[in-house]
């Protein structure tokens, strides 16, 4: 009797550990979505800034070269 109980107390601390294990790999799935959504939008507004900054040189170098032109 005292060995079915002991395996009774064992089985329910293995379920335990698992069902913590399985909690804490769905918290580290969402903090790695978050991550590499946070890293998407990062490239997203680099790339987003150097066109704009492209841009602006642009019109600067043709509004410098038609001022100069006449």
């Amino acid at each position: 009797m005292e060995i079915t109980t002991e395996l009774q107390r064992n089985r329910e601390k293995i379920q335990s550990s698992r069902m913590k294990a399985q909690e804490f790999m769905g918290v580290t799935d969402s903090a790695r979505r978050l991550l590499a959504s946070m890293s998407k939008r990062d490239v997203r507004q680099k790339s987003m800034l150097l066109f704009i900054a492209a841009v602006l040189i642009i019109a600067i170098s043709l509004t410098i070269y038609f001022s100069t032109k006449k």
